[in-house]
């Protein structure tokens, strides 16, 4: 009876399969205690280059499909005003709905299902590659001189 009692409690062990699914952080805790102890810190250590892997495809795709909107942003980091910029502000830029068609082929190619699960990935990624942000959501910046057009 006590091998039995044992085997029920192994097939109730989850754990997380090599993909993304919706809520990252909440299925790699949970699935960090529906384990043995010993194998907690192995199990972290996979989760963590498995959220490393898929920001760098995020970081890939995003660099090969965007390279010149990002290129923008990278010389226009240090505008703070608008008004000091005399440059050409592409579309994209200057309204952020027109990056909403990427967003969306970029969810279903990386088969990311959730917003907060590109957010997470997107977060690492920026910590390799800024201005990730400012090229799917706006730079505060050209969005008030958008505003101030309209």
């Amino acid at each position: 009876h006590a091998s039995h009692t044992h085997a029920d409690a192994y097939r109730r062990l989850s754990f997380a399969e090599p993909m993304l699914s919706p809520m990252i952080a909440k299925n790699i805790v949970c699935g960090a205690f529906n384990i043995p102890q010993a194998l907690r810190i192995t199990f972290v250590e996979t989760q963590f280059r498995i959220l490393l892997q898929k920001a760098s495809e995020l970081l890939l795709y995003i660099e090969h499909e965007q390279k010149e909107l990002l290129s923008f942003y990278d010389r226009t980091c240090h505008v703070l005003c608008a008004e000091t910029y005399d440059e050409e502000v592409p579309l994209q830029a200057s309204y952020p709905q027109m990056m909403e068609k990427f967003l969306s082929q970029l969810k279903s190619d990386l088969q990311i299902e959730q917003n907060g699960d590109l957010y997470v990935l997107m977060a690492i990624a920026e910590g390799f590659r800024p201005h990730l942000f400012s090229l799917m959501f706006g730079s505060p910046v050209f969005d008030i001189q958008v505003a101030d057009i309209l």
